[in-house]
């Protein structure tokens, strides 16, 4: 309620008054739904909100969703929302064959309710995935993969991106920036050309991948003034240190990675990154990774950049 509904009265209170588009990053946020239709319902001069306005909401929202399994979605019981809201129950025209569709969706019970005060009384759950998927007019996954599996847990989802996309300008190294210069020009403005990169010559492929290892290494040796050796098969992992990202994944069984080690050839891991300053998991595996970097100092080089 407060990131949702409160976020849109905040942005409101700013000025913010003609926005045109909402983007909702996984379903937590998904009450501003219902703020908005609210606000649609009011300027159409109606009491309960109809179809039209659903129409009008769904075109400005969007949806990314990280889910890959049903259980991982956020439910809570509708009468949460009744608590929330009283003598506000009837606001959603049942009676219109959009809204009906809606609430069938994000009440995903396989119970159809004449009113939404009954399907409180019956403990009916509001699905915000839900919600947020028949709200949006444009819906996100993270990954090609991803989006297969969405589809299959959300039939009629509307899923039409599967791609979470990054700042390939800032993000990619001066090496291959140079190699994207020479063969696909239109990179910096247009990002999807890069599936052409597939067809870039191998030789020089490489030829950037060594230049970009060597950039990083000298970093290495710059920040922490370990010397880590070019020509070792090296790790990285340069992400937010936080519990659910499992950066410490690799180094619950340190036994195993000295055998990998002696057996299969040396290798070397680096990460780099920080957690927030109130997530305690995150700073604990930040000392884990510190304590295995100590332990395995004589087989395996394990540096940790904190940035």
């Amino acid at each position: 309620m407060l990131l949702g509904i409160g976020g849109v009265r905040i942005l409101r209170q700013l000025g913010y008054n003609d926005l045109t588009r909402y983007h909702m990053n996984e379903g937590h946020a998904a009450l501003l739904t219902l703020e908005l239709l609210g606000a649609e319902a009011q300027k159409a001069g109606h009491t309960s909100i109809r179809g039209a306005d659903i129409e009008k909401v769904r075109n400005k929202c969007v949806f990314t969703t990280h889910r890959r399994f049903r259980r991982a979605m956020t439910v809570f019981p509708w009468s949460f929302l009744t608590r929330a809201f009283p003598g506000s129950t009837d606001f959603l025209d049942l009676k219109d064959p959009l809204v009906a569709d809606l609430m069938k969706r994000a009440l995903p019970s396989g119970a159809e309710f004449p009113g939404l005060q009954e399907a409180a009384r019956q403990g009916a759950s509001l699905n915000m995935t839900q919600l947020a998927l028949g709200l949006s007019t444009y819906v996100n996954g993270v990954a090609k993969q991803h989006g297969e599996t969405s589809r299959q847990m959300f039939s009629g989802g509307g899923h039409r991106g599967h791609h979470q996309w990054w700042h390939a300008g800032t993000w990619t190294s001066a090496p291959f920036q140079q190699l994207f210069d020479r063969y696909i020009p239109s990179w910096r403005e247009d990002n999807y050309t890069l599936r052409s990169a597939l067809g870039l010559p191998a030789e020089e492929v490489w030829a950037a991948h060594l230049l970009a290892k060597h950039d990083l290494l000298e970093t290495v040796r710059e920040k922490t003034g370990l010397k880590f050796d070019p020509e070792v098969f090296t790790i990285g992992f340069a992400r937010r240190a936080t519990g659910y990202k499992r950066a410490d994944l690799i180094l619950a069984d340190l036994d195993r990675l000295r055998q990998i080690a002696k057996n299969a050839g040396h290798f070397q891991i680096i990460y780099a990154g920080k957690a927030h300053p109130n997530d305690g998991g995150g700073k604990d595996i930040i000392r884990r990774i510190f304590h295995a970097k100590k332990a395995l100092r004589k087989t395996v080089p394990v540096v940790f950049l904190d940035d």
